[in-house]
């Protein structure tokens, strides 16, 4: 339930009486699925999928919505950017970290069905927009490739790293530094600071 099934259920309820009853297809298990087929018992459920068949399932939709605010990095969002679907989620950190609203994706106020249903509303009758925002999100997608992001991972550590060979050592300063405590051991200071540095 804190995947925002019932944001989503209540989403499809509002396009569905405005007319035409969307097409939905749920892909995913787990312990509400039961109460979630009851509440969208028009809606095609695939359970759980992995790999081609996650894939094809993606891919053969127009529109991705996921009203969750409760990702951490977001790759159910990444997997659907990589098929070229036109993306409207929640408005939240993980998902302003992949996503850019407007461009690749509308963003909505979390829990608001209105705000949901108005977005894929709006998608649905300009298939130039879904087209061009499906192809941002493409794109956008290739900036997380696992090279790329490993690249960045060794450039930071390599950052931290040349600024802490460039600092003074312990033994060369004449008077010991102050430290400010902040609950913490000390180590995990020296830590901070060498993060600090490398950003």
């Amino acid at each position: 339930m804190e995947k925002g099934l019932a944001a989503f259920a209540d989403t499809i309820d509002r396009l569905a009486a405005a007319g035409p009853r969307p097409q939905v297809l749920i892909i995913g298990d787990g312990p509400a699925r039961a109460w979630f087929q009851d509440r969208l018992p028009t809606a095609t459920f695939a359970g759980f999928l992995t790999g081609e068949a996650l894939a094809t399932a993606l891919a053969s939709g127009d529109i991705f919505l996921n009203p969750s605010t409760t990702e951490t990095f977001g790759n159910v969002n990444l997997e659907a950017m990589a098929s070229g679907l036109a993306m409207v989620c929640a408005d939240a950190p993980n998902t302003r970290a992949l996503l850019r609203d407007g461009l690749d994706a509308i963003l909505c106020a979390p829990s608001d069905p209105g705000s949901y249903a108005d977005a894929l509303r709006g998608l649905g009758q300009d298939q130039d927009r879904l087209r061009q925002m499906g192809a941002k999100a493409l794109a956008r997608s290739a900036a997380y490739r696992w090279t790329e992001i490993l690249d960045q991972v060794v450039d930071i550590y390599a950052e931290a790293w040349d600024a802490r060979a460039m600092a003074p050592s312990r033994s060369e300063t004449a008077t010991p530094e102050p430290r400010v405590w902040t609950g913490r051991p000390a180590g995990l200071v020296d830590a901070q600071a060498a993060a600090m540095t490398a950003r």
